[in-house]
C-alpha cells in the first residue's frame, strides 16, 4: 500500500498531536513546584521550636521528628489531650505520608489508643515539603474514663496509606524503638 505525500503528513501529525495529549503522572517535583504554600501558612513555622520533649527521631532520612508538647501536662482519665509534634523536612519527602500514633498504656498491658493522622491536617502533603522546612502537626487524643496505668507512651512513625509501607526510622540507635521503624517520642503522664 502507497501513501502520498499529504496522507503521510496528516498520519505523521495525528500521531504527533496524540502523543501531546497524553498525560504524564505527576513527579514529585512537579507536585513540590504546583503546591500554594499559602494553603500550609498554619502548618508552617517560621523559627525553630522549643517542645516540652525534644524526639530526634530521623525517618527515611527526610523527615525529623524534632520534639512533641501536649495539654494538658497532667491530663485525668477521660479528658481530651491535645498534641502538637514538629517535623522539619531535612531532605525532599518523596511521596504523602500519614503520621501513625501508638498511644500505649505504661503500667498495664495491652491498652492503646490509636490516632493516625495525616501531617498537619492535610493541609501540607509531605510531598510539597520543601528542605528545611519547620511544620507544625496539631491532633488530639482521648484518655479513657477507665484508663489503667500511670501514662501513655507515645510511639510514632510515617507511613503511605494503601501501601502500608512504613518509612524507615533511620537513626535507629540514637531513639528508643522497637525494631519496626516506630519510635517512642514521648511519655504522657495521666493522673
Amino acid at each position: 500500500m502507497r501513501l502520498d505525500h499529504a496522507a503521510l503528513v496528516t498520519a505523521l501529525a495525528a500521531t504527533l498531536c496524540c502523543a501531546a495529549c497524553i498525560s504524564r503522572a505527576p513527579t514529585p517535583e512537579s507536585r513540590r513546584a504546583a503546591f500554594d504554600r499559602d494553603k500550609a501558612a498554619e502548618a508552617l513555622m517560621e523559627r525553630e521550636p522549643a517542645p516540652r520533649k525534644r524526639a530526634g527521631a530521623i525517618f527515611g532520612d527526610a523527615i525529623e521528628l524534632v520534639g512533641v508538647d501536649w495539654s494538658p501536662e497532667l491530663p485525668k482519665k477521660g479528658e481530651k489531650v491535645s498534641v502538637t509534634f514538629y517535623y522539619r523536612a531535612t531532605d525532599l519527602p518523596d511521596d504523602d505520608y500519614m503520621a501513625f500514633v501508638h498511644a500505649e498504656s505504661r503500667g498495664n498491658k495491652g491498652g492503646r489508643i490509636g490516632a493516625d493522622h495525616w501531617i498537619a491536617k492535610g493541609l501540607y502533603p509531605t510531598s510539597a515539603w520543601q528542605k528545611n522546612d519547620l511544620i507544625r502537626d496539631e491532633w488530639s487524643l482521648g484518655v479513657p474514663s477507665n484508663f489503667r496505668g500511670t501514662g501513655l507512651e507515645l510511639w510514632t512513625g510515617l507511613y503511605r496509606p494503601g501501601k502500608e509501607d512504613r518509612l524507615p526510622l533511620t537513626n535507629r540507635s540514637k531513639i528508643q524503638n522497637d525494631g519496626n521503624n516506630r519510635a517512642m517520642v514521648a511519655f504522657i503522664p495521666v493522673e
